[in-house]
């Protein structure tokens, strides 16, 4: 069944009488959408381009800048490895441009050359037109055989080269035959850590025994049979070595 199309009139400038159908007017309403959003969508696009172009030209501004150059790098936290060194390995040096150096590609770079670093911090300072670089070094945790050498181990579980005050450091020697036993070691160092106090500094050596129990030697010559590793039984287990 085909409803009737409801006619309407409407008077023109003229003074003539158009008749005007529902779908006439839901065709010229479509249209008049159409367009209106190709507008909006015209409008959009120019604000897009212009803010892009706008960053470019900004952006290509501030690196030509002759007032914005690194006078200076001011390195904090060194005790063991040198502020020499650490300059060394920066890939930007003074009187290159303070916005285009890349700050966090530059300390995942030094990171990965310089495993005593644990952590690295470097931040702009615009009024001084200065770049400040914050270290946090490892801290030996046990040592470790690693290359033929010994190396410093903390508790993220990577080794690192041994740098002056380490050699003499009070911290057990993880004998490990592979990564899955130095790891099981770790892991029992640092539950034992804060139950030991100051015995953990007699501790001069700890290893996995044959029926994967823990034995570890106190003062280069007492052997002691551990067993395996149960957080519950530290405590008492320290108290009692303490005792004897």
């Amino acid at each position: 069944m085909i409803k009737n199309r409801r006619k309407t009139k409407t008077i023109t400038r003229n003074g003539r009488f158009v008749r005007y159908t529902d779908f006439d007017r839901r065709r010229k309403n479509g249209f008049s959408g159409l367009f209106k959003g190709i507008i909006k969508l015209c409008i959009c696009a120019c604000f897009v381009a212009a803010g892009f172009y706008g960053y470019k030209f900004t952006l290509g501004y501030l690196y030509a800048c002759d007032k914005l150059l690194i006078e200076d790098i001011e390195v904090i936290g060194c005790n063991n490895v040198t502020k020499t060194e650490i300059k060394e390995l920066i890939p930007f040096k003074e009187g290159d441009n303070l916005v285009k150096v890349d700050l966090s590609k530059a300390e995942k770079e030094m990171l990965h050359c310089k495993s005593e670093l644990k952590d690295i911090n470097m931040t702009r300072k615009w009024m001084s037109k200065k770049i400040m670089i914050v270290l946090e070094e490892r801290h030996p945790e046990a040592f470790v055989q690693k290359d033929g050498k010994m190396s410093g181990l903390d508790f993220d579980n990577i080794p690192f080269t041994l740098r002056g005050n380490m050699f003499n450091m009070k911290v057990p020697v993880l004998a490990c035959s592979s990564d899955k036993y130095r790891f099981e070691l770790l892991k029992f160092l640092k539950i034992l850590k804060p139950y030991a106090g100051d015995f953990i500094s007699r501790i001069t050596e700890i290893k996995i025994g044959p029926d994967q129990d823990i034995i570890f030697v106190v003062d280069n010559k007492t052997i002691v049979y551990w067993g395996s590793i149960k957080k519950n039984s530290i405590n008492d287990k320290i108290k009692k070595m303490n005792n004897i």
